[in-house]
Parts: C-alpha cells; structure tokens; sequence
C-alpha cells in the first residue's frame, strides 16, 4: 500500500489518471475512502465490479472518461477486464494478482485503445522479504505467471495455472526448506568439529528449521556481524539473530563474538521488522568468562555446539504451549 500511494502520489502530481485492479471487494471500499482523503477528490473514485452491470458501467465509463485532471478507477480484474475503453488513464496497477496471465494482459489493454496519446505504465506491486531475496511468494508468482505468459505467446500453450502449478508454488516459497536435508542435516553434536566454518553455520541453521523456525543465512553483502536469522511461525517463542563461531579444539569462544552480534541486532530488526534476542553459538567446549560476563550485561544468549539441541527443543515446546494457549474454541468467538 504504501508503494501504491507512493506512485498515486506521481501520478497526482502529474494530473494524469490512474486504473486499480484488485479482487477485494473490502480493499475496494477501503482504497475508495483512503484515495478520496488524501487526494481531497470531491467524490469517492469509481468502481467496477460484478455488481456493477449494463447501462451503470457504461456511465461510470463515461464519467471516468470526462472528468479532467487527475483521478482513479477501481475495478475487480474479472468484471473490468474486458469490453472497456479507458484511455483517459495511462497508469495500471495489479493491487492483486489474477492467476491466469491472459486475464491481467486484458486489464492492461482497457487503456491501450485508440485514442491513447499518453505513455503508458504498467505497475505489478510485489512483496518481497528481507532474507530471502527472489524466494517471497508474490516473487515466485511473478515469475510463474511471466513464464505461462510467454509460453502462449511463442507455443500457444493454455496461460491459466494449473492445480499442479501453484502446489509447485506453494512449495517453493512457503514451505521449500521443509524436508530439505542439506549435507549437514544429520551431523550430530559430537562431528561437529569436523565440519568447516561454512558447514558449521549451515548445520545450526538446520537445526532451527528441523524445530519449526524459518531459517536462512544472512546475505554476504550485508552480513554485519551475523550469520543467520530465525524467524518463529507462529505465535510464541523468540526470533533470533545468530551468530555461529566455529571453533576447533579446547580454545573457549570469546568476547568478540557477542561484540559482533550486538552490532548487527538492530540492523537486522529494522530489515526483519521484528524484535531478535542476540544468540551466539559455538563449537567450542565453552565460552571464556569475559564473554559470559559481557553477554548478561547485554541480554545475549549463548549456546555451545554440545547444548544446542536441548536448547532448542525448550524453545520449539514453548513455542508448542503458547500456540495452545492461544487458541479459541467456536464459544470463545
């Protein structure tokens, strides 16, 4: 949303005209008195939808299409999609995606029509996530429907998705690091000194995502004094910001290893959008007394390689009995 307003904001600027496709019929209400506030419109901006039909869609069509300066048309991607002319907007918004790719093209086109004589820009609005770059959901349905669109186009192949399509989806974004054994899934505590930096780090990650967290390695370019977040999936328990320091032999883990998750705390919450508790965790036998003293000043966790496991399961059945608790019966609501 704040995205849409931004480029609204351009559009307004500009006093050109603006079409917003989405499929709620709520967003639509809520869009309608949002844009008429902060735009200080004298009237609510049109709609089109299944329960607008016959002569009212045409007079709103025409309405829309006289009215000077800048303004906005919300329309459901079904009901709005075909058999009109609206040239006299020249910017598209997909608010919501339609999952057969021909039926978005067809939304587009109400303002490719003759009598165009502006630019024309066409604006898909995807979320993306902080971590996991090109892995969102929206991402991967962009990229799906990209693909369907130019297979018809080349093959003439059906665009719409199949059952099979978005179970391939789902699975990729939502859930693809479930059931995926990485080569160091099934190390235990006692190889860990075998593992190199790398496969210590990847080894921990496993562990969280094998107890319900969704982890992933923090990108190179802006790792800042950490390796990993663990974001819960559910209500209850911690997100963590973690720091793994690979040790090998009988050296205790340092000081320098809290210093640098301390540093990338609020780099991270602020990416996230989530508070994380600071965790280090170490393949050495324990951690030097500097860094035990200097972590409980600072409200950091620290896990040796030997503890992990039993850390961890406390946090997943924590994260287990607040779900619980949480829950509503039919009474309830």
């Amino acid at each position: 949303m704040t995205s849409l307003f931004e480029k609204l904001d351009q559009v307004a600027a500009a006093g050109e005209k603006a079409l917003i496709f989405v499929d709620y019929r709520e967003m639509q209400t809520n869009l309608q008195s949002l844009i008429q506030r902060r735009y200080r419109l004298s009237a609510p901006p049109l709609v089109i939808n299944g329960d607008v039909v016959g002569d009212k869609r045409k007079a709103r069509v025409d309405e829309f299409q006289a009215r000077r300066g800048f303004d906005v048309m919300i329309l459901s991607p079904k009901a709005g999609g075909v058999g009109l002319t609206l040239t006299a907007a020249n910017h598209v918004f997909h608010l919501s995606r339609w999952w057969n790719p021909a039926v978005e093209d067809q939304c587009s086109d109400r303002v490719y029509r003759i009598g165009q004589t502006k630019p024309v820009y066409i604006y898909y609005l995807i979320a993306t996530h902080p971590l996991l770059p090109g892995r969102s959901y929206d991402e991967r349905l962009h990229e799906l429907l990209n693909r369907k669109r130019d297979l018809s186009r080349t093959l003439l192949a059906p665009p719409a998705l199949t059952s099979k399509d978005l179970e391939d989806l789902l699975n990729q974004s939502v859930d693809e690091t479930e059931g995926a054994e990485s080569e160091t899934l099934g190390t235990n505590a006692d190889d860990i000194y075998t593992l190199d930096e790398v496969q210590f780090e990847r080894w921990v990650l496993d562990q969280f995502k094998m107890r319900g967290y969704i982890a992933d390695e923090t990108p190179r370019s802006w790792d800042g004094g950490a390796d990993g977040v663990a974001l819960r999936r559910k209500p209850g328990g911690e997100d963590w910001i973690i720091q793994c320091k690979h040790h090998q032999g009988k050296k205790a883990c340092g000081v320098e290893a809290v210093e640098e998750v301390l540093r990338a705390v609020n780099k991270y919450a602020h990416r996230v959008g989530r508070k994380l508790k600071p965790l280090v965790i170490t393949s050495a036998p324990r951690f030097s007394s500097e860094a035990e003293k200097f972590a409980k000043q600072n409200g950091v966790h620290l896990v040796s390689a030997k503890d992990l496991g039993s850390w961890l399961d406390g946090r997943a059945r924590r994260m287990d009995e607040t779900h619980e608790g949480n829950g509503r019966t039919s009474a309830d609501c």
